[in-house]
């Protein structure tokens, strides 16, 4: 080896040797100390303590300092997520994720987010704007200790109690948007038939002219950029069921969605007499549920239809652009957006071109100009009233103070379980749009699309037995709602069908069992289907998946190659079916399928749907060369990703994945953060939910359980406390899901935070 050569590699070999050094004297100097006593800006001395697992336990005096500790504790453990979270509210994400957060900058802009934050907290009365002050300096206390590490993701101003109730209405209307029924099944015009009801359900089949294609496609884009940073808000189920020996079981399951790490945060607080031991939402100063030993209480945003889009008629008139509205054409009202929650800075904003039913949407994207028309989004919005209630349920004395607090509200819908020692009740809160039928995906600007709102709390059931209640548990729902809701109803008829089993016998061990059920109850009969179609096949694979089928017992679990095979073959049965006719929105198709499955296995089944021909060809095809095309299909995917041997198929090597943290993709945070891929079992439709996307791989999942009895106290976490990984409780060091004791908290670690000049 030549002389130079060596030098090379010596001084190669040196600068690793010192960047590896570098990597632990600052892992082991910045390492998260847990055991500490700072001076803040609290009334009272407060104390946080940890356990060997993180669950964080808050003792205080006043409430003003349970929200400066709760917002120390979701900045020690979830910073850039909260910071990320602010960045999209403030409009400023672009600097972190590119050119798709100009777009989605432009949207939230155009939502109204920032401007409706100023107005809700001027409009918020005292003590709740002090709690909000409280949260926000609790999360610059460690915004200003942790400069240094998160230059790269830090808005520089300070946070404000604007910036906590942006981020509120920014989960809250990116949820509506999202649960826009509209955009699930969308056909022209000219594809209506009565051929679509083999299929599609006709309350959920929406059409558009054709010309306006490209003004619907806006709309799927904006809907797939909230999908892809933001996702649904507030998802979940709750149960309270009466137990073995008249003990009152409750339990939740919370969901999350894959792309976004969960907002979930599990916290113990002590005030005074009273102890909570509830679940937050990382950003928020809120509890979501929980049990404040008067009470257990659970809230979830319903999975509903609150928005309409509008297409309005527009017109140059002298120069200026107007709009045709009710009474004539008028001309288009202005916001000024602001891009800052500082109010001195009022210079700083942007125009928003309103009509009377809403901003309009084209401006968003600049190829969507103003030519014959544009489209104005009609939406709901929380006021005041709603963060009163939400800071004060977990306060609550007995259910019906409880049910007080929900009452009124203007909230988008939400679902409320309430229980006690004796007795449970279901109650609805919020507001819904009331208006007149139409299954149009753009409603026309002169039609009256709304003629007012009705409040939800009128509506409660009460039981001493069983109550459910869920964000898509729609099936003893009132009609207002719905007419409008995304419903799961053969996911909600299993777990009342488990819940109603043996329910002398239900204990807190059963409960655990029903909320992780993997059982597919649409996977059996469409089993049975294909073993039946798969007998006529010659191929080795096809004989292969028959073994796999009849040694299944339809549960999505990790160790099993059964679930691999059906979820590919169903998909690719439903899209190979489809595709010709709707391949542009096969997607939707697939995402959105449990609502297909029935009206599909009918037409599979009878083998004679008008959509089982290809069009592109002479022939007219059968049902069995469609699906024998899909089987192939799916054979050739799987052995891409797991290789020829169906063996190595199994549910926990495809289906498979981690939440995503909002950090720049490089090779330094790759090392840094160090996050490794999980299996997940469920799937669509099981209890234990995974919606599973065309690939395989989960799009969202049950992300965080609860079960409340008379002695005991469980959860289970499939995320850890941090997303730091200087911290002991770091997600990336983080085992398998399972329940642990959530109750009785051992104090291992100690902050105390103690009043400035006392």
């Amino acid at each position: 080896m030549k002389k130079k050569t060596i030098i090379q590699l010596s001084a190669l070999g040196a600068v690793i040797l010192l960047l590896v050094i570098s990597v632990i004297v600052f892992f082991f100097t910045q390492k998260i100390s847990y055991d500490t006593t700072i001076t803040a800006g609290v009334q009272y001395p407060v104390s946080i303590t940890r356990d060997s697992r993180g669950i964080p336990v808050i003792k205080a005096q006043s409430r003003d300092d349970v929200c400066y500790a709760l917002g120390y504790l979701h900045a020690q453990d979830r910073f850039i997520a909260m910071e990320y979270l602010r960045a999209i509210a403030n409009s400023t994400i672009s600097r972190l994720i590119g050119e798709r957060g100009v777009i989605l900058e432009k949207t939230i802009k155009t939502a109204g987010i920032r401007s409706r934050a100023r107005a809700m907290e001027e409009n918020l009365p005292s003590p709740y704007r002090e709690y909000l002050t409280a949260y926000a300096s609790g999360i610059n206390h460690v915004k200003h200790t942790w400069t240094h590490l998160f230059q790269d993701v830090m808005i520089q101003e300070d946070w404000t109690e604007s910036d906590v109730i942006a981020i509120l209405l920014l989960r809250e209307w990116s949820h509506a948007f999202i649960n826009n029924r509209e955009l699930m099944f969308k056909i022209p015009e000219t594809k209506r038939s009565i051929f679509l009801r083999e299929i599609f359900p006709p309350d959920l089949t929406y059409t558009f002219d054709e010309e306006k294609h490209a003004s619907v496609e806006m709309l799927d884009d904006i809907r797939d950029l909230l999908k892809e940073f933001l996702g649904p808000f507030n998802e979940g189920f709750a149960v309270a069921v009466s137990g073995a020996g008249g003990n009152n079981l409750t339990a939740c399951s919370m969901k999350s969605v894959m792309n976004n790490y969960p907002g979930w945060y599990p916290v113990h607080i002590h005030f005074g007499e009273i102890v909570i031991r509830g679940v937050s939402q990382a950003g928020l100063p809120f509890l979501f549920s929980g049990d404040n030993q008067n009470i257990r209480f659970f809230g979830f945003n319903l999975a509903v239809d609150t928005q309409d889009f509008v297409l309005e008629e527009v017109k140059n008139i002298n120069g200026i652009i107007h709009y045709r509205s009710r009474l004539g054409w008028k001309e288009f009202n202005t916001v000024r957006e602001p891009l800052t929650s500082k109010k001195s800075e009022v210079d700083r904003h942007d125009i928003v071109w309103y009509t009377d039913n809403g901003p309009v949407l084209n401006d968003i994207f600049e190829s969507k100009s103003y030519d014959e028309t544009v489209v104005t989004i009609k939406a709901l919005f929380p006021e005041a009233d709603y963060i009163v209630s939400l800071f004060e349920i977990p306060f609550s004395e007995n259910i019906g103070k409880a049910r007080t607090n929900i009452t009124g509200v203007t909230s988008l819908p939400r679902v409320y379980l309430f229980s006690d020692r004796t007795s449970s009740i279901k109650c609805y809160s919020g507001k819904m749009p009331l208006r007149a039928p139409s299954m149009s995906v753009l409603k026309p600007s002169f039609y009256e699309t709304w003629y007012g709102t009705t409040d939800l709390s009128i509506y409660f059931k009460q039981d001493a037995n069983l109550i459910i209640a869920g964000s898509s548990f729609m099936k003893d729902a009132p009609p207002v709602i719905r007419g409008s809701a995304i419903a799961e109803d053969e996911r909600q008829k299993h777990l009342q069908s488990l819940l109603e089993e043996r329910t002398s016998l239900l204990d807190e061990n059963r409960l655990k069992e029903i909320l992780t059920d993997s059982y597919n109850p649409s996977a059996q009969k469409f089993t049975i289907l294909f073993l039946s179609m798969l007998q006529t096949n010659p191929v080795t694979s096809a004989r292969l998946a028959r073994i796999y089928f009849k040694d299944w017992d339809f549960r999505m679990t990790g160790n099993s190659v059964a679930p691999s095979i059906y979820y590919g073959l169903l998909n690719n049965y439903l899209s190979e079916m489809l595709k010709d006719e709707f391949g542009y929105m096969i997607d939707e198709i697939l995402e959105y399928s449990p609502l297909l499955l029935d009206s599909f296995y009918k037409a599979a089944q009878e083998k004679q749907s008008y959509y089982f021909d290809d069009i592109k060809t002479d022939p007219v095809e059968s049902s069995e060369e469609i699906f024998d095309r899909a089987f192939l299909k799916t054979m050739r995917e799987i052995s891409r990703k797991r290789g020829p041997i169906m063996n190595d198929w199994t549910w926990g090597s495809i289906h498979r994945t981690h939440y995503r943290l909002p950090i720049k993709k490089s090779f330094t945070a790759k090392m840094y953060y160090d996050l490794k891929e999980q299996a997940y079992d469920g799937g669509t439709m099981t209890i234990y939910n995974n919606n599973t996307g065309g690939d395989l791989i989960p799009m969202s999942n049950t992300s965080l359980l609860a079960v409340f009895s008379r002695e005991k106290t469980a959860i289970a976490m499939d995320f850890a406390y941090s997303i730091n990984p200087l911290s002991d409780f770091y997600y990336g060091k983080h085992r398998k899901q399972r329940f642990i004791n959530f109750k009785d908290i051992e104090d291992v670690h100690i902050t105390t935070i103690n009043p400035a000049g006392k």
